[in-house]
């Protein structure tokens, strides 16, 4: 199923961050925050709902990406999987569909490989 023009198909590496809490003090919103420093709130689709419980934990998650008009970004997960620390993609990301791949260890921003188109 294709999404809504500018809608983004990604792949990124993130931690799972908080970003609301309901009136009981738990957890209610979780968004990931990439090595760059992008925020992406995640939906609370039932995928959302499962990533509640992974706070601090850093996964690989696919999805559709859409931006409002303050550039705020929201991904719905199709997928994601947590990683261990010393799994690979610890210091990388993937930035969407058109971008590349780069690890931020490598200080030159040496490309590592494109990514792969997931439509």
């Amino acid at each position: 199923m294709k999404g809504k023009k500018g809608d983004k198909h990604v792949t990124i590496t993130g931690t799972v961050i908080p970003t609301d809490w309901d009136k009981d003090g738990k957890v209610a919103e979780v968004a990931l925050s990439t090595p760059a420093e992008d925020e992406y709130t995640v939906t609370n689709n039932l995928l959302g709902q499962e990533l509640l419980q992974f706070v601090g934990a850093r996964v690989v998650a696919t999805g559709t990406v859409t931006e409002d008009e303050h550039w705020s970004r929201r991904i719905t997960l199709n997928s994601y999987e947590t990683l261990e620390d010393d799994e690979q993609g610890e210091e990388g990301e993937y930035l969407d569909d058109e971008e590349e791949y780069y690890d931020e260890e490598q200080f030159d921003g040496e490309k590592l490989f494109e990514a792969q188109e997931e439509w």
